[in-house]
């Protein structure tokens, strides 16, 4: 027969065994069932008990309430992945041990984002990630930055290369793209930094547009002269007025029929001061009369539509300009004049740098030359080596903005120019150019980061 009461145990095979107490009293073990008050009390080592029951004893007899572990921010940390269409965003949310807590796709609608934000305070902290997606992240990120949310915008890029890390399958659904965005929230999302919404960035690239705009418009007004007023396809188009002009009298045999309309016109448009015209209307005439255009009545038309286009074009170009130059004088005012400090870079490249890296806080000078895309890219496996270029892998418009800095400061500039003839010696010219655009990056993040002004080096 086995007595179990707490911590004392004793197997009695004669029922009138007696039990001697560590206190040195006697009991009789007589009843088959004694009772509770019968069985002594003795002191229980702490040996025989683990860390935790002692703890828990020693709160007890103090008075404490028990002590458990505290959970770690990981611990409780939530990892959302976003993945954006068009008209809907598919979201998934996982733990720290990266299990679903739940996936659902949510259309762009003012009660669905009112739900979607109210369920991400309920699972504070959030760890949140978007893939980049052009135009359409731009919504949803904004609406979570007025709650108080930091959404990490990635680079798709960087989820492909994840997903072909980690996986072998080729499946693609918006459910498994927003779990595998949580996923790599959930190992990479302390690295990525946090970036804030681009204001400048969209009017440079709009103002880059509309110069390409102006670029084709040009060419293709003297293409129709060539056919129209061959004499005169090569006048500058860079004048308003000439344009203006165009317009009214957009093919010689126009002019020699109106002459002194022509003449009235041109006055008109000329009366204002500025910059003298490269030609004279009486010059004009005299190549209408000697001219072999054609006369043709649907080119005209579509010559006077160029123009007018063209004229449109330019006064969009300008408004955008002001515009840019309006909130980087208030906002970047110093970095403009640091970068026009350097001889060869004017103000409008100036501007296009700032815009493109708006937001960007670069660590070192690497990264802002990986960010531009023109760090070297080399492909070397055992004995072979192959041949080193620029990787390309970044902002292509910030790569076109160095490249231009550096050709023009290879003309203005005596000590970028003696480093691109010194690289000429071994490299191509276009590989020179970019070794000296590297060169410049790396001049503006120094000049950038200690504020200071260009100095160039005595000779």
């Amino acid at each position: 027969m086995v007595y179990c009461y707490g911590m004392f145990k004793r197997q009695d095979r004669n029922l009138g065994d007696t039990y001697k107490t560590g206190r040195g009293d006697t009991m009789h073990l007589g009843s088959v069932n004694p009772k509770r008050s019968d069985i002594p009390s003795f002191p229980i080592s702490h040996k025989l008990i683990g860390q935790k029951a002692r703890v828990k004893m020693e709160d007890e007899r103090e008075g404490k309430s028990p002590t458990h572990p505290q959970k770690t921010k990981e611990d409780i940390m939530h990892y959302i992945g976003i993945d954006i269409s068009k008209d809907s965003f598919t979201y998934s949310i996982v733990n720290h041990s990266g299990k679903i807590v739940k996936q659902e796709t949510v259309p762009f609608t003012r009660k669905s984002l009112q739900n979607f934000i109210s369920l991400l305070k309920s699972l504070k902290p959030v760890c949140i990630g978007i893939e980049s997606t052009g135009p359409y992240h731009h919504l949803l990120s904004v609406n979570l930055r007025k709650h108080g949310f930091k959404p990490r915008i990635i680079n798709p890029l960087l989820i492909k290369n994840f997903h072909k890390a980690t996986s072998l399958r080729k499946t693609k659904t918006d459910k498994i793209d927003s779990k595998i965005i949580a996923d790599f929230m959930r190992s990479h999302g302390r690295e990525l930094p946090d970036t804030t919404t681009p204001k400048l960035k969209p009017i440079a690239r709009e103002r880059e547009k509309l110069a390409r705009e102006n670029a084709r418009l040009q060419n293709q007004i003297r293409q129709e002269l060539h056919s129209l007023f061959p004499e005169i396809q090569n006048i500058n188009l860079k004048s308003k007025r000439i344009l203006t002009f165009l317009s009214h009298f957009p093919s010689a045999g126009k002019i020699r029929k109106n002459r002194e309309k022509a003449r009235k016109i041109w006055r008109r448009i000329f009366k204002t001061r500025g910059a003298k015209p490269c030609i004279t209307i009486e010059e004009i005439i005299s190549l209408a009369d000697k001219s072999i255009g054609i006369d043709d009545p649907v080119k005209e038309k579509l010559l006077t539509i160029l123009t007018h286009r063209l004229l449109s074009v330019r006064e969009e170009m300008e408004n955008l300009s002001s515009l840019l130059e309006e909130i980087i004088q208030k906002e970047c005012a110093e970095k403009l004049r640091i970068l026009c400090s350097i001889p060869g870079i004017n103000k409008t490249l100036a501007i296009y740098f700032i815009c493109e890296t708006e937001g960007k806080n670069f660590k070192t000078w690497k990264n802002l030359i990986a960010y531009a895309g023109i760090d070297p890219s080399v492909t070397q496996s055992g004995k072979y080596e192959g041949k080193s270029r620029i990787s390309k892998i970044g902002n292509p418009h910030l790569r076109r903005t160095l490249y231009l800095m550096s050709m023009s400061c290879i003309l203005q500039n005596s000590a970028l120019k003696a480093y691109y003839l010194k690289k000429r010696e071994h490299l191509a010219p276009k590989q020179a150019i970019i070794a000296t655009a590297s060169k410049l990056a790396r001049i503006i993040y120094t000049l950038l980061q200690k504020k200071c002004y260009f100095q160039p080096s005595p000779p």
